[in-house]
């Protein structure tokens, strides 16, 4: 297993920024931080000024217009993970890619009187206003975290590695992630012996898979010798006055020997409910289909029953 998404985390004061941008450099992957997605909202006609009072430590009430903004970040960040490896600095990448099984979660954290002597040095101010920085930071945070996600980023079951940087430079915390990582992906290979590196469907056709969720469902289908079609069939489920389609569904997975379609998620609570309206449509419209979702724990189960995380 190969890591391809690394969340950074991190308390105020633990230069999280720098590890972030040691990390992506060391590994070439690339860095999804503040300045991106800042660059990417101009793009989609936002204003440097909207901006200020619409990001991750404003102190603004989340309205509509904030929600928007923090839908349309999530989706450029999950857009950009899809094309290549990223380091996710901040943004709550620790809840937005919680179930993705490439992905490694790193918490930074520190004493607070360490903290307080690097905000001090940063940002050249007296040990009360930095205490007053550190704390107000950290509100902010925990409540766009929680407003956005509806948990807990002090959960430490959320991490794949925490450091503690009372004991680390920017460098060692590098080299320290660096090599967590390799051990994990060492740790969680698995060799399928008589699998094809690309799984081949029912046809011996190899698919364009829509998430590597999908391919490594697919190699543990192969490994067991179950026949399997990717997305062979879309059920509509609703048409207007005229015919056209409204709305649609098509399962991830057909299996010809068991009559069954299968759907994986690792999403979000919010878009699984939307999928579990559609299958409920589904079998009040085609009652003889067969169809299973897998959720995303018991899709995560299933990996790490085969030592795949």
């Amino acid at each position: 297993m190969d890591i391809k998404i690394i969340t950074i985390s991190r308390e105020f004061g633990c230069n999280g920024t720098e590890v972030a941008e040691r990390l992506a450099k060391g590994l070439k992957f690339f860095l999804v931080n503040k300045k991106y997605i800042n660059e990417s909202m101009v793009k989609h006609g936002l204003t440097e000024e909207q901006l200020e009072s619409l990001e991750e430590s404003s102190i603004q009430p989340f309205s509509d217009t904030r929600k928007k903004y923090i839908e349309l970040m999530n989706r450029l960040i999950l857009e950009i993970a899809e094309e290549k490896p990223i380091v996710l600095l901040g943004r709550g990448g620790q809840f937005l890619f919680r179930n993705h099984p490439y992905a490694f979660h790193v918490k930074l954290i520190g004493s607070i009187e360490s903290r307080v002597l690097e905000v001090i040095k940063q940002y050249k101010l007296d040990k009360v206003s930095a205490l007053r920085l550190i704390s107000e930071q950290d509100r902010r945070r925990d409540l766009y975290i929680n407003k956005i996600f509806g948990g807990d980023w002090h959960d430490p079951s959320l991490y794949s590695l925490i450091i503690n940087m009372d004991y680390f430079d920017v460098s060692g915390a590098v080299k320290m992630i660096t090599r967590a990582i390799k051990i994990a992906e060492r740790n969680s290979y698995v060799k399928f012996e008589g699998v094809s590196e690309y799984p081949k469907d029912a046809t011996g056709y190899i698919p364009h898979f829509a998430h590597s969720s999908e391919e490594e469902f697919a190699k543990l289908l192969d490994f067991y010798g179950i026949r399997w079609l990717y997305e062979p069939k879309t059920f509509i489920l609703e048409c207007d006055s005229e015919g056209n389609i409204i709305s649609a569904f098509t399962p991830d997975f057909y299996l010809p020997d068991f009559d069954l379609y299968i759907e994986l998620t690792t999403q979000r609570q919010r878009l699984v409910n939307y999928k579990n309206r559609k299958i409920k449509r589904l079998k009040e419209l085609y009652p003889d289909v067969n169809i299973k979702m897998i959720y995303g724990k018991d899709y995560k189960n299933i990996l790490r029953k085969f030592g795949l995380i």
